[in-house]
């Protein structure tokens, strides 16, 4: 790979590297399903890293340059092309190509097995490259090459995706009711609370939940509550966390840490102190970042 360009460097010759993120709202009929379309562009010369938590969704990912290194404990996977990033229950590291650019579908939990009806339950935790199960998607892929921004090919998705909504059958509206449930209440709902909804046993709703999301009714809850409490925390800095996380369902302080390592990799007070707007852009509101090499 060749040097480093000087524009890229720091008053210390250390390379700064910045990825940049975009957000573009879904239409009304598809929110329930798409939380956001996003653009991922990384014009660093030399390949980048972003952290990230689980975040409770599955994305689905048009890789228009570059390809994409997915890092989770125990799993590697380079990926390029169509891919998709089903729910994730550790931490996870994303490395970018060098000047790379993706255009992505970050779907809620459900969206995306309600919208293709592919099976995802047996692909929690890595990345995995669409083939030819779904090869209408590469035509797809062609368009959205074509386009010149991030809008068109927001556009473009949303218009397929509108398409789908009304020609695949909902299979099963009870399953989908769980995961809305939990998400509905913020991670803290009991597994007899989701039986009493959906009128189902224990052992049917647990099947559900794997089949349509690849983990537990109960890992799916853990991982909607801490982003929920991150949410919150961002929302009201003031506020005690312990206190956000009782209101919660946490059971006091060893719980909350004991979660925060689970799904960071960090100690609260680690985590708490580095920059987390990869986070705040993907679980908030936040509908545009640059993220440089130093904020990592």
């Amino acid at each position: 790979m060749g040097p480093i360009a000087r524009d890229n460097l720091q008053p210390n010759g250390i390379a700064t590297m910045t990825v940049s993120f975009h957000k573009f709202p879904p239409s009304g009929e598809l929110s329930p399903f798409v939380r956001f379309y996003y653009s991922v562009d990384s014009p660093s010369p030399r390949p980048e890293t972003v952290s990230n938590h689980p975040l409770g969704g599955v994305d689905l990912v048009f890789s228009l340059r570059g390809a994409t290194c997915f890092r989770t404990e125990g799993h590697t996977s380079v990926m390029d092309g169509v891919f998709l990033l089903p729910l994730q229950e550790r931490p996870f590291e994303t490395t970018f190509d060098p000047d790379l650019h993706h255009f992505g579908i970050a779907f809620r939990a459900e969206g995306f097995t309600r919208l293709f009806d592919f099976p995802i339950g047996g692909l929690a935790n890595c990345g995995v490259v669409i083939g030819s199960e779904l090869s209408e998607l590469e035509t797809l892929r062609g368009a959205l090459f074509r386009q010149e921004s991030g809008q068109d090919r927001a556009r473009i998705v949303d218009q397929y995706l509108g398409d789908r909504l009304h020609t695949v059958p909902e299979r099963n509206p009870a399953a989908l009711e769980v995961v809305r449930q939990i998400r509905g209440r913020g991670g803290n709902v009991s597994l007899d609370e989701l039986c009493r909804e959906v009128r189902a046993s224990a052992r049917t709703v647990q099947r559900w939940s794997r089949d349509l999301l690849g983990v537990s009714p109960k890992t799916y809850s853990q991982i909607v509550r801490f982003n929920t409490f991150l949410h919150r925390l961002r929302r009201d800095p003031v506020r005690p966390p312990l206190d956000i996380a009782l209101s919660l369902g946490y059971y006091d302080q060893s719980h909350l840490t004991a979660e925060v390592r689970r799904f960071t990799g960090h100690p609260p007070g680690r985590f708490f102190r580095r920059p987390d707007g990869v986070s705040e852009f993907f679980g908030g509101n936040r509908t545009s970042l640059a993220v440089d090499s130093e904020d990592r």
